[in-house]
């Protein structure tokens, strides 16, 4: 059911504001424990580019959040888009504009796949879960046990450091399991 295309324009942006609002409403513990400002959280709508990769629309100055900018993923009725109610953060980044290409609506075309997803539940206190102290024990165990560790990361949580290590094939990273596969390669 296609709600916004039956809407006259001035509908259009009290019912976007009132969605909006509810977005924000939905994640204000996950804004507040990020302490993030609340305008920091928005909504976006992911859509396919010219080359087929989904992507989600950014503004130059929300690449320019010093904490980053955050959202969640909506349809084209500004209803979320997955049940779990995802919430994805977009790095800040001066070289964007490098990066991302420009569409003609002034929004960077930045492939979904690129950003990382932090909360894919409500965050309702800042207690740590039960959960969350199992994989922080399972974790600090295998480091402890100088195991192994087969992690892995988004691009985007690369810092300088890691691409020195990378590009220099020298184990300076503060990721230790990077470290052990430079060591590892020939």
């Amino acid at each position: 059911m296609a709600i916004m295309h039956t809407m006259a324009e001035d509908e259009k942006a009290n019912y976007k504001a009132q969605k909006l609002k509810e977005v924000r409403d939905y994640h204000s513990e996950l804004i507040k424990n990020l302490g993030i400002g609340y305008t920091d959280f928005n909504m976006k709508t992911q859509f396919r580019d010219q080359y087929g990769r989904i992507v989600v629309g950014i503004f130059p100055s929300e690449f320019k959040k010093i904490k980053g900018f955050y959202f969640e993923l909506v349809d084209f009725d500004l209803i979320p888009s997955t049940s779990d109610r995802s919430v994805y953060r977009v790095p800040p980044s001066s070289s964007f504009d490098d990066e991302y290409e420009l569409s003609s609506k002034g929004q960077y075309l930045v492939p979904l796949e690129e950003l990382k997803v932090i909360s894919s539940k409500p965050v309702v206190n800042n207690t740590t879960t039960a959960e969350d102290k199992s994989i922080f024990k399972i974790t600090q165990k295998a480091q402890e046990s100088n195991s192994p560790i087969k992690e892995d990361a988004p691009y985007s949580d690369m810092t300088i450091r890691d691409y020195v290590a990378i590009h220099k094939g020298q184990p300076v990273s503060n990721k230790e399991w990077l470290n052990q596969l430079i060591k590892q390669l020939p």
